[in-house]
Parts: structure tokens; sequence; C-alpha cells
């Protein structure tokens, strides 16, 4: 589409229907986008266990250390 509108352009040929469909299909890939970045979010229990592991890494090496 995008390619269409370039041709469009280039001939100086107005086009509100494609641009509105350009558009239209900008704000549904954003939506998409905003939706999977969502449900690729982890859980806050899982970064809780993540910064407990280190936690206890970090206390373990320093008492090797001490």
């Amino acid at each position: 589409m995008c390619a269409v509108l370039k041709c469009y352009t280039i001939l100086n040929i107005n086009t509100t229907l494609l641009k509105d469909k350009i558009e239209q299909y900008k704000i549904t890939q954003s939506i998409k986008e905003d939706k999977s970045n969502h449900e690729d979010k982890k859980p806050i229990e899982e970064a809780d266990n993540i910064i407990d592991y280190f936690n206890k890494e970090l206390k373990r090496l320093d008492e090797c250390y001490h």
C-alpha cells in the first residue's frame, strides 16, 4: 500500500481512501504490537525469584571471601 501511495504522490494523484487505509493499518499494527509486548511480560513472582536467587548468591560469595 505504501508503494502505491508513493506512486500516487509522484503522479500527483490525491487519494484519501488509500491514505486512510494505510493509517488504519498502522494503528492496527501498533495495537497488535502493544498487545504482544504486554503478553510477553513476566509475572512479578518470577522477578522476585530471580532477585532472591542473586541475593543468596551474593551472600554466599560474601561469606566465601570473608
